[in-house]
């Protein structure tokens, strides 16, 4: 969700200082809902589910501490950001109390109007990284467990059913009707058996943890080619460490999207990778010289990919760039630094 799309709960109960600072934020594209007490704010915050609330610390039936505490310690509002603000409360013992009891940031009165949007622009922005880490780590919990399952049980289970086939096959070897359904089916049972590997890898390679980056991205590529028959080269410059499993994995995930985003867009045009390392940061570059696109064009497909190799890219500490235009292929470049063993 864009930042200017977000809904901000806004709670003072004089009236000139809350329609001038609900103005402001509704002119920087916010959704604002208003409340002038403490009980009303904690109603509304039921109802429309903000994703930030600012709140007046003195209110006329009870302290905007209270109405943080009661917040914060209900399941469905503790995950609703809380701005203190105060023209009274202005002393570092009241800011400690306000932050102790569960707001997330204190502003003292007078404020300027930049400085309020920059900090909930801010603090709105940290909740955003938060929950693409929380979303990120349970996606990748999630294709490790899966990718077990498929292993461990259905690829086990396809095994033993490959062997008992074999050894049917054995003991009526002198059918030769049988013999050739038995054959089919051993064919077709080895075909899905390699699917399911396939796909376990392609969830959660585990050359990532036993090799690295270099290993799995050469088995990416080479997986890439095989399906897609596509023309795509890997060069690998000198790596000085092992990196973090957690740079590793956002190297590797964002690789595959641009494979993916490639081999849907590119028109079979050749795609390169590089990766290399300098003075404690990593660089992928991934390139194809297929259409390209105007980034401000309406995007169907690939929109949602680009946000997720960005936000892997951050989460990582690292950045992306993208380069393209219409008829010069594209660049997809991602730097993340990382510290030395």
């Amino acid at each position: 969700m864009e930042l200017s799309q977000q809904t901000i709960l806004h709670v003072d109960d004089y009236e000139p200082g809350r329609y001038a600072r609900t103005r402001l934020l509704q002119q920087a594209g916010f959704h604002v809902r208003e409340a002038d007490a403490g009980l009303p704010a904690l109603r509304l915050a039921i109802e429309c589910r903000p994703q930030l609330a600012i709140l007046d610390v003195n209110l006329p039936d009870m302290s905007g501490f209270e109405v943080c505490r009661r917040l914060k310690q209900a399941p469905a509002t503790a995950g609703i950001l809380v701005l203190h603000l105060s023209a009274t409360k202005i002393e570092p013992a009241d800011q400690v109390q306000g932050l102790e009891t569960g707001a997330d940031a204190y502003l003292v009165e007078p404020i300027e109007p930049e400085v309020l949007l920059a900090t909930v622009r801010a603090m709105l922005r940290a909740q955003q990284a938060e929950q693409a880490l929380a979303l990120i780590t349970a996606q990748e919990e999630e294709r490790r467990r899966v990718a077990r399952e498929l292993h461990d049980d259905i690829g086990q289970r396809l095994a033993a059913l490959l062997i008992e086939i074999e050894m049917v096959q054995k003991t009526h070897s002198a059918n030769g009707d049988l013999d050739g359904s038995l054959k089919s089916m051993t064919l077709q049972l080895q075909s899905l058996s390699d699917d399911v590997g396939s796909m376990s890898h392609r969830l959660h390679p585990t050359v990532l943890e036993d090799l690295g980056i270099e290993s799995a991205l050469r088995e990416l590529v080479a997986e890439f080619r095989r399906i897609h028959s596509m023309e795509v080269s890997l060069e690998c410059g000198r790596l000085a460490d092992t990196l973090p499993v957690a740079v590793s994995t956002a190297l590797y995930r964002i690789a595959q999207e641009a494979l993916r985003n490639a081999a849907k867009h590119a028109n079979g045009a050749p795609v390169s990778l590089t990766l290399t390392e300098t003075e404690g940061r990593v660089r992928l570059v991934i390139e194809d010289s297929g259409p390209g696109f105007h980034f401000d064009a309406p995007r169907r497909d690939g929109a949602l990919g680009l946000i997720s190799m960005r936000e892997r890219a951050r989460m990582a500490g690292g950045k992306l760039l993208v380069r393209t235009r219409p008829q010069s292929g594209t660049s997809i470049e991602v730097s993340v630094p990382f510290a030395s063993a």
